[in-house]
């Protein structure tokens, strides 16, 4: 609206006085034919004439112009911003939160219709760059309301180690995971002690290898040998050559601190039981393996048994010791006679206990040569009277052999024989034969001699043995023993004892005795002595010797046993598949009838010991065929066996496995909403929410499952847009408006030219259906600047 204030009055003869112009100035006359020019002040433009004519009429030949404020271009608020004008026609701007002002934030509207500089914009707030976490990638851009989302890489994974043999191994084998190794008892590691996983999927050394230790290499013991290796649980077992018998241990187990479970032993000479001398006899040697022990017997002893003994390689003789005894016969050295001696044999050659019949061995006697003499006798003086059972007469064979037919026997106490009784009439012996036995049946006497009959001729003997009473049978020593004493008869119940010539030895009487003895690791079953009696049989039978039994002994529980239970018998022990030997391999049968150790135990072989895996539990025990079962915590899965078994070995059949926690699919935050908790493993619990403007449409959070599931879906941000709308205010008079009435949407309001705006540009749609703000009021900006001019001017 318009107001002209009239300063002047108009006379008929003059046009309506127009002398004022607001914001501007008129010129000329009002008088009829004249003109008025109007002009406009700096920043305004003339709307109308600028000329007008004072007709005859005195009317003016148009209507006044007005001078009008310049209009410069309508600027737009900016995008994410308002703009505000001011009474004087400047523009302010501001930037909605989370943007910034890019560009000046006035604008004056210059005199010219032009603004003072360029529209600012509002740019979106910039965050700092970020780099994404290694081993991640991120997607999203920095500015407001940007959102960065990230993901995890894969993690890269080695090829599993597999344990060296005789050897375990701990950890994963994921990227920078460590895997460590051990070795078992007994072995030692050649290589790292552990191994970790690259980035390139690679180990960062090879797989080390356990290898066992070894004990020092043995020598076997001189004159023995040995088998064997040494490694460890390597057994090296010893044997001695024949004739050696060996002194220690028959086997030694490398161990797993590399020493050796005993010393090597040694090969000693195999020696035989020392002997003795027989009584009334001597020896030569020595009782080594291989050696011979020479006997001899005194003068006047019959050696009985072996000349010589020989040590065998099992420490026994060959033979037994022989015995010295009396004689079979009592004429054995006594003294002889004979009526005359020719080519030098004298009549002791007769009882010199040597019968050999060729005379040039020089045992043999012989009266005067040729022609001979009459009735030519032998005698001999047995030192007291015996009973004669029988007489045995030894020729001369190698010539000569019938001089001796016929001879006479004469038995008596006289010492001129011939006139002792005879024995018998004429004897012929026959020339072909060494000898001639003659019973005497019980005759007695001291002096037994023998008589040719007849002149001319010539008495030869080699040997005269005079038996005294009935011999009992000959003894043998029993198998695996030994006798001593004599094997042959007493005078009845004569002691002989008491009838010694002085000076005698025993050897020059008959032993009444035999004493039995078994060898080391024998028992005697029988008597220990028998008499021969004077029926000429024994008191009792030659006992026996059996060898010495040990105990029976049984096998080791899981495992076996060879051998037998005799005298030095050697029981061998040994385990089953999976069982160790505690104790000694074996044991021998001693002459005492004992053992030389006790029964060895089978112990189970046991694997090491193994621990649960980190969040599971492990069941079953470390002995041979137990077996280890391996159960995972809820919330976790297994990878590896289920289960390991010790073998005989003592090795594991697998290694444990270990329990990795269950994860479930990694989850995004729903369209248009955030999610809280990025974790993905059992147990997790990852929460929901959803920008302002929507609505949650599921649950607020879902828990990941023992299963690997979810307990719940991914919720859905709907907009709240679908159910808020706020009532569609009209337009301001003289004014626009732009926009929706959903949630959020915002409502913009400008003023035509002329008019500005009361109140707030811009109002939003709150979720409670309401505005943000009242619609403003466009108001007409030239009648508030004029009258805010005409105040300030009547003020002043």
């Amino acid at each position: 609206m318009y107001f002209i204030l009239h300063l002047y009055n108009v006379t008929a003869q003059q046009c309506p006085e127009l002398t004022t112009l607001i914001n501007g100035a008129v010129s000329g006359s009002n008088t009829y034919g004249e003109e008025l020019t109007f002009t406009c002040d700096t920043g305004y433009a003339l709307v109308g004439a600028s000329t007008l004519s004072c007709q005859a009429d005195g009317t003016w030949s148009g209507s006044p112009p007005t001078c009008e404020v310049l209009q410069c271009p309508i600027v737009p608020s900016p995008a994410n911003g308002v703009k505000e004008s001011s009474c004087e026609g400047d523009l302010t701007f501001t930037c909605d939160a989370g943007y910034n002002l890019v560009g000046t934030s006035t604008l004056t509207c210059q005199a010219d219709g032009t603004w003072s500089g360029t529209p600012p914009t509002c740019g979106a707030v910039q965050c700092p760059l970020i780099t994404a976490p290694a081993h991640s990638t991120m997607t999203g851009g920095n500015s407001y309301p940007d959102v960065v989302h990230f993901t995890c890489d894969e993690v890269v994974r080695c090829t599993r180690a597999i344990p060296p043999l005789d050897g375990s191994m701990t950890g994963g084998n994921a990227y920078q995971d460590t895997v460590r190794f051990t070795c078992n008892l007994g072995h030692e590691l050649q290589g790292s002690g552990s191994i970790t996983c690259r980035a390139d999927g690679t180990w960062s050394a090879e797989v080390p290898t356990c290898t066992a230790i070894e004990c020092p290499q043995l020598t076997a013991p001189m004159n023995g040998a040995m088998v064997g290796y040494n490694s460890y649980q390597d057994e090296v077992e010893f044997t001695c050559e024949t004739g050696y018998n060996l002194v220690g241990g028959a086997m030694i187990k490398c161990q797993a601190d590399g020493t050796w479970s005993g010393s090597v032993p040694t090969c000693t000479l195999v020696r035989c039981p020392m002997l003795k001398a027989p009584a009334d006899g001597g020896m030569t040697g020595s009782n080594s393996y291989g050696n011979t022990v020479q006997f001899t017997c005194d003068s006047g002893c019959w050696h009985v048994g072996a000349a010589a003994v020989t040590c065998q390689a099992d420490g026994r003789w060959s033979d037994s010791v022989p015995v010295c005894t009396a004689a079979d016969t009592v004429t054995l050295g006594k003294p002889a006679y004979q009526t005359s001696t020719g080519w030098n044999g004298p009549a002791e050659l007769a009882v010199d206990g040597n019968t050999d019949g060729d005379y040039d061995a020089g045992s043999c006697t012989h009266t005067v040569g040729v022609p001979g003499e009459t009735d030519p006798s032998w005698w001999v003086d047995l030192g007291q009277s015996y009973m004669v059972d029988r007489i045995v007469v030894f020729n001369r064979m190698e010539c000569c052999q019938e001089r001796l037919n016929p001879f006479n026997i004469h038995i008596g106490d006289s010492d001129q024989v011939s006139t002792n009784p005879k024995c018998g009439g004429d004897h012929q012996i026959d020339v072909n034969q060494p000898s001639i036995s003659v019973s005497c049946q019980g005759m007695r006497g001291r002096y037994v001699g023998v008589r040719l009959p007849g002149p001319n001729r010539i008495l030869t003997l080699c040997e005269v043995q005079v038996f005294s009473d009935v011999p009992c049978p000959v003894l043998t020593a029993p198998v695996d023993g030994t006798m001593t004493g004599h094997r042959y008869f007493f005078y009845g119940s004569i002691s002989f004892r008491e009838y010694l010539p002085a000076g005698a030895t025993r050897c020059d009487a008959y032993p009444e005795d035999v004493e039995f003895t078994c060898h080391q690791g024998y028992h005697l079953t029988g008597a220990t002595r028998i008499t021969c009696q004077a029926d000429g049989t024994w008191s009792d039978s030659v006992p026996t010797c059996t060898v010495v039994q040990c105990p029976s002994l049984a096998a080791p529980i899981n495992g076996m046993m060879t051998g037998s239970n005799l005298y030095r018998d050697v029981v061998h022990f040994a385990c089953d598949t999976g069982y160790d030997l505690v104790g000694p391999p074996s044991a021998t049968c001693l002459a005492s009838g004992a053992w030389s150790d006790i029964v060895p135990n089978c112990s189970a072989v046991r694997c090491p010991l193994l621990e649960a895996p980190a969040h599971g539990t492990m069941t079953g025990n470390n002995s041979y065929q137990d077996v280890a079962e391996f159960t995972c915590d809820v919330g976790y899965s297994r990878v590896g066996v289920g289960s390991a078994t010790c073998q005989a070995d003592a090795r594991w059949s697998d290694i444990a496995p270990v329990c990795t926690v269950v994860k479930c699919p990694e989850l995004t935050p729903p369209p248009n909403g955030a999610m809280e908790g990025s974790s993905n493993s059992f147990e997790d619990v990852v929460h929901f929410s959803c920008y302002p403007g929507y609505n949650l449409v599921g649950a607020t959070n879902t828990t990941c499952q023992a299963d690997g599931t979810w307990g719940d879906n991914t919720p859905t941000c709907e907009s709240k847009s679908f159910f808020v709308q706020c009532p569609l205010p009209t337009a301001p008079e003289h004014g626009e408006r732009t926009g929706s009435n959903l949630y959020r949407d915002v409502l913009h309001f400008t003023c035509h030219t002329g008019y500005y705006i009361d109140g707030s540009r811009d109002i939003v749609c709150l979720a409670s259906g309401t505005w943000s703000d009242n619609v403003p009021t466009c108001t007409g900006r030239a009648f508030w600047c004029l009258l805010m001019k005409i105040l300030i001017s009547m003020l002043s």
